[in-house]
């Protein structure tokens, strides 16, 4: 089929950099197999190109685009190294291509890190093994309470809620406690203040905001790792970045909650818990990423010599 040089010319530098992986990062060695090593082709002249290499080699399209189909065809035969030279004007002005050694731009951590307390249980020091969550356990129904700590039964709990209250005998904003009087000193259907009342809103809305980051974040990171053009790298500074984001919401959400009871148990240990999750869950994420590449990178560029053996 004739060769649409508009399109061609548009579609070139797209796909350059979204297939997988993206071929600009192998450009020099994509050259050489199309017969165009140590040059500087023109859109034109890399569309002819890659229109002869289609004929010849490649069943499903002949119209020049080096698309996903046409790379998984020409990959293969791309797997030398030749000298580096520079990306012709027409696809280096098409953003910032992608090379094997540059960060993915995607990532997952601010989201993550807003949301993770969400869905983590956050240790409370002490007796009793609590944890500050946002829903009930072994709880049948929908309750009125936002925020648990909790333990894992459910059958230990301090949890602020918002409904008629048998002791003020009114509609207001309380503690129900089940066995933690001796851990925070609060008494069944103790009344709140202010900071209880936006404390109470404000689980309301998190509990169910921070799972959607949470998903959006792995979302972001799931993309990451198939444009990324070293995808096992990225991989591999993902899966190390969530399991350090999860511990370091644990101990250090277990620290602020320990300060915050200090300061003011129950309303205290709850948002010095949730604040020392998210701090500990962004720094996680953080230094799990760095770690996780840092550790792909080391096992890439070691080689093992093996040991002559000792005869005996």
């Amino acid at each position: 089929m004739p060769i649409d040089y508009d399109a061609a010319a548009s579609l070139n530098p797209y796909f350059a950099s979204v297939t997988v992986p993206p071929w600009n990062a192998s450009f020099n060695e994509v050259k050489t197999v199309l017969g165009l090593g140590g040059t500087q082709p023109t859109a034109k002249d890399f569309a002819d190109a890659v229109h002869g290499w289609q004929i010849d080699n490649c069943r499903t399209r002949d119209d020049g685009i080096l698309d996903q189909a046409t790379w998984d065809a020409l990959r293969p035969h791309t797997m030398f190294c030749v000298e580096a030279e520079p990306l012709p004007t027409w696809l280096a002005d098409f953003g910032v291509p992608l090379d094997e050694g540059d960060d993915v731009p995607l990532s997952g951590q601010i989201p993550v890190t807003g949301g993770i307390a969400a869905v983590v249980r956050i240790p409370v020091p002490g007796n009793g093994k609590l944890g500050i969550e946002f829903f009930p356990r072994n709880f049948k129904g929908d309750s009125t309470s936002t925020l648990f700590i909790q333990n894992i039964k459910g059958n230990k709990t301090l949890r602020l809620d918002y409904g008629y209250n048998k002791v003020s005998n009114t509609i207001d904003y309380h503690w129900n406690q089940k066995g933690t009087h001796a851990k925070f000193g609060i008494t069944d259907h103790q009344t709140v203040g202010k900071a209880g009342q936006m404390l109470y809103k404000g689980a309301k809305y998190y509990r169910y905001a921070g799972r959607v980051l949470v998903v959006v974040g792995a979302t972001l990171d799931a993309i990451s790792i198939v444009k990324a053009s070293k995808p096992l790298r990225r991989a591999t500074a993902v899966v190390s970045a969530w399991a350090l984001a999860w511990v370091g919401c644990k101990v250090v959400g277990k620290g602020g909650a320990a300060a915050g009871t200090f300061v003011e148990p129950g309303l205290g240990t709850a948002i010095g818990g949730v604040a020392g999750c998210i701090v500990g869950g962004g720094v996680g994420y953080w230094g799990g990423e760095k770690l996780g590449e840092t550790v792909y990178d080391w096992a890439e560029g070691t080689f093992f010599t093996e040991l002559d053996r000792i005869k005996s």
